[in-house]
């Protein structure tokens, strides 16, 4: 049987389980409300939890102050993976291996015309000639597409959390630490969609217009810190597709939850920046912690 496609609302929530949440965040107000902050004080030292933005705005800087000052406290900086290791030749090749069509098909020549012209157009309008995103599968076409249209919508992942205390890590000289590899988060970025691809990308598509209303939502859990409603939000995206939670979100938390706790016995303080729907729900990684005997706080 063949899997069945995501639905957009579902591919906005697993890439902010891979990449983290959408932020359209109103002004900060430091020490009044909750924010996607926690920590863990251990007899040793102090491990951060932060539940991370990929895509945010100019306007949203500057960050409440409390993600700065538990940023200055670590020594070591723990990101989902190091996004310099995106760069190397290696993982360039990995892509073209993972998202290319064999030699000899395209994009075009693998989907009917009523498919390729929708698509067409679409990126056309997003400013991407099609010519550019030919020879890729449409899994990557999609996720592609995704990401112009975040921007149309004023999201620009330079601006997201991640990126930005990952260039102050670089700036300040903190050790780097990466949970997972580039290949590995392809290689689950690849699985959207299942074996309907051409299906796949016309419902991305379809559901564009619905993006920016859940974006908002998204935002009103985040910009509170409400991991009871992230876990709802979360839990809706993925009710249809219980073996892609599995993979995408949960087993990742438990590949982490090892690395979180060794990292409580160091001498030296860590900041733990991850998708904040990785935190949230019965097998979050807060309460993966507590179930393990760990005090979780809020800072």
């Amino acid at each position: 049987m063949k899997n069945k496609p995501i639905r957009i609302i579902g591919i906005t929530l697993i890439l902010i389980i891979l990449f983290a949440a959408f932020l359209y965040a109103e002004e900060n107000r430091a020490g009044e409300e909750n924010i996607c902050l926690w920590k863990i004080e251990s007899d040793s030292n102090t491990v951060y939890l932060m539940g991370s933005i990929h895509f945010l705005k100019e306007a949203d800087y500057p960050l409440d102050g409390r993600y700065d000052r538990c940023f200055e406290d670590a020594e070591n900086v723990v990101f989902e993976l190091n996004f310099d290791s995106t760069q190397t030749p290696a993982f360039q090749q990995y892509t073209v291996m993972k998202a290319f069509y064999p030699q000899g098909e395209t994009f075009q020549s693998s989907v009917s015309d009523s498919t390729y012209t929708l698509v067409k157009n679409k990126l056309l309008e997003l400013g991407l000639p099609i010519e550019k995103l030919n020879a890729f599968q449409p899994w990557f076409i999609a996720i592609t597409m995704l990401s112009l249209n975040l921007q149309e919508l004023g999201f620009d992942p330079k601006l997201g959390v991640d990126q930005h205390f990952f260039e102050q890590a670089k700036e300040e000289q903190k050790n780097i630490i990466g949970l997972e590899t580039p290949e590995f988060q392809l290689d689950l970025l690849s699985t959207l969609g299942g074996e309907d691809q051409e299906d796949f990308i016309i419902q991305t598509i379809d559901q564009f217009d619905d993006m920016e209303s859940t974006l908002i939502d998204l935002v009103d859990a985040w910009s509170n810190g409400d991991l009871e409603k992230l876990d709802e939000l979360l839990n809706k995206g993925f009710e249809e597709y219980p073996e892609l939670k599995q993979t995408l979100l949960i087993d990742r938390n438990y590949n982490w939850l090892d690395d979180v706790i060794e990292y409580t016995k160091d001498n030296e303080d860590y900041l733990i920046i991850v998708g904040s729907g990785h935190l949230a729900g019965e097998e979050g990684l807060i309460e993966l912690l507590e179930a393990q005997g760990y005090c979780v706080e809020r800072f």
